[in-house]
């Protein structure tokens, strides 16, 4: 639930950056088109990876890797482990701040907290090229997940593909106003 929440933030902000892509209103209908399907299709996918997460075998494989690739990443770089009780500690205070409906505190916490996961990110794709292990571990992870939202739902696959269309349509409109 407070996944959904950030994401509402989130996508505010990825609706507002979009809009100021361009001036034609043609494209700005077309654009908004495209963001509210992409919206629909991710929180629809969202909705079915908790739920392949509430299968006790995917959640505790999840959890694990979890654990190995914040382990792998601290070893090589132990500040991040600060980064890691942070992004934390704004989960903690998101709530509260949506709570009493502040939402510009809600807002700022929600881009502190995808600074630190962009950070962490990069951190954890080093991690995994550096250790075929763990690489393993997480390909497996996301098979398993993928196998279970399949199961949950046979659409996945063509949702997935939809959502990679539409952000190839996003983007293409973001680098035409950029000519």
């Amino acid at each position: 639930m407070l996944k959904k929440k950030m994401l509402k933030y989130f996508i505010a902000l990825v609706l507002f950056n979009v809009s100021l892509f361009g001036q034609d209103t043609t494209d700005q209908e077309e654009r908004e088109k495209i963001i509210e399907e992409y919206k629909q299709i991710s929180s629809r996918l969202m909705n079915l990876q908790q739920q392949a997460l509430s299968d006790i075998n995917v959640s505790k494989q999840a959890e694990r890797f979890s654990k190995n690739i914040e382990k792998a990443m601290i070893e090589e770089d132990s500040t991040l482990e600060n980064k890691i009780k942070r992004r934390d500690e704004i989960i903690s205070e998101f709530e509260e701040a949506d709570k009493k409906g502040d939402q510009t505190k809600a807002f700022n916490l929600q881009q502190e907290y995808e600074e630190i996961t962009q950070h962490l990110m990069v951190h954890q794709q080093k991690a995994l090229e550096s250790n075929e292990e763990l690489r393993k571990e997480g390909e497996a992870l996301e098979n398993s997940l993928y196998e279970k939202m399949k199961e949950i739902d046979p659409e996945v696959p063509k949702l997935v593909a939809r959502l990679e269309e539409l952000g190839k349509q996003l983007q293409g409109m973001k680098e035409d106003t950029k000519l």
